[in-house]
């Protein structure tokens, strides 16, 4: 029995050490924890830094990034070989001031307007094999389904813009954390 347990132990140590993730905290402003990837990139107006109490993280403050009306943030895949090339994931924890301009407000849905200035924790993940995509909101799934049209694939060469979308007007808001995995979340 001790064997087995090395063993899948063992299993399960590689196969998550084989994935990457790209974590981004604020706390050294756009770079990355880990410094592996890429800082993040500005579009539109340049927010401020902010310090606030973000209870996902516990009771002490943290830096925060703030972003005002029709800006966002990029993350540039074309800079990291190989990065995100087929499964993916995104998780994100962030508020937004006007729930009428924001880019997800369809996947909040009857919640749109209760989760208005509070923090919600977003996952978008992909399955490149099976196409599915599960989209969950604060650890719940809201939509999953098949993307037989490809419209959420990502390859090599594409950004990931996060709360803007250019020719759009878009919600000003504070995002705690960005995460990036170059696999699919089935469970939040």
């Amino acid at each position: 029995m001790k064997l087995f347990s090395f063993v899948l132990l063992f299993v399960i140590s590689f196969s998550l050490s084989a994935q990457k993730q790209a974590l981004y905290y604020f706390d050294k402003e756009f770079k990355e924890f880990t410094g592996k990837f890429p800082p993040l990139n500005v579009m539109g107006t340049k927010g401020k830094f902010e310090e606030e109490v973000v209870e996902k993280f516990g009771k002490s403050k943290r830096q925060v990034y703030r972003f005002p009306l029709n800006s966002g943030l990029i993350f540039d895949n074309t800079k990291i070989d190989n990065f995100i090339t087929g499964s993916y994931g995104i998780e994100m924890y962030f508020k937004y001031d006007d729930g009428s301009m924001l880019l997800y407000n369809q996947i909040l849905g009857d919640d749109l307007a209760n989760k208005q200035g509070k923090y919600v924790h977003l996952v978008t993940t992909r399955n490149q094999k099976t196409k599915k995509v599960n989209i969950f909101i604060d650890g719940k799934i809201r939509f999953d389904f098949v993307d037989s049209d490809n419209q959420m694939e990502m390859d090599k060469n594409a950004q990931v813009t996060f709360f803007a979308d250019s020719g759009r007007t878009t919600t000003s808001g504070t995002v705690a954390m960005i995460k990036l995995y170059d696999f699919f979340i089935d469970t939040p």
